[in-house]
């Protein structure tokens, strides 16, 4: 007899949707746009799924997913440390969304010991895309997501800088890697005469008098 041809249809993989798994890279955040913005990224971990694990990853817990394409080459700073973030975190940044433990950048559970939020520092060349996954260590909550990407000499003090006067040049108080020139000097020591002093824009909290330490002064300050 004739070979029955209904049975070949039995072999035909269903182009039933549901028999193929949600591809978890696809309908990513881009948040590029946050980068240095001053703004958070927030969201919540609830209602996500577990599909991505980091280096320090504790337990599989769901995790919430952006992507950045870098507008800068520089080191990135991103960290969950915000009053919007209210459950133990942990964050962990990729390069390859189909390879992510193989392309991990960083993976942070606590910036020290005490304190629950997480902070990661990589470096990305412009026009590069990276992934960061936050989730928790054992638990789900909401979160506030800080992205910055840390220029010496751009007059923004972030990441680790110190200080940022707006250049790169050493021997004006703040040197070449953003770091205080204050030999022997309280690091916030204001010039007796404030017309020679070289003043900041933008300064942490703690150097509230404005200027560089009088020691490391250029010539006529300005």
């Amino acid at each position: 007899p004739e070979p029955d041809d209904d049975d070949d249809d039995d072999l035909t993989p269903s182009d039933d949707d549901d028999a193929t798994p949600e591809d978890p890279c696809e309908g990513i955040d881009d948040r590029s746009s946050f980068v240095n913005s001053g703004s958070e990224i927030t969201g919540s971990t609830s209602g996500e799924t577990d599909d991505f694990w980091g280096s320090c990853s504790n337990a599989p817990i769901p995790e919430y997913v952006f992507s950045i394409t870098a507008p800068v080459t520089a080191t990135y700073s991103v960290t969950t440390a915000s009053s919007s973030t209210d459950f133990d975190t942990l964050i962990f940044a990729f390069t390859d969304c189909e390879n992510p433990e193989g392309s991990e950048l960083d993976c942070n559970d606590d910036i020290a010991d005490g304190n629950l939020d997480s902070v990661l520092s990589f470096e990305i060349e412009e026009g590069s895309t990276f992934y960061v996954a936050v989730e928790g260590y054992d638990e789900t909550g909401s979160f506030g997501v800080i992205v910055d990407a840390v220029v010496c000499g751009d007059g923004l003090v972030s990441g680790e800088e110190l200080c940022d006067d707006g250049n790169a040049d050493d021997g004006d108080g703040c040197d070449s890697s953003c770091s205080w020139e204050c030999d022997g000097e309280d690091d916030r020591e204001p010039d007796n005469d404030a017309g020679s002093a070289t003043a900041l824009d933008t300064l942490p909290a703690e150097f509230s008098d404005g200027y560089l330490c009088s020691s490391d002064l250029l010539d006529g300050g300005g």
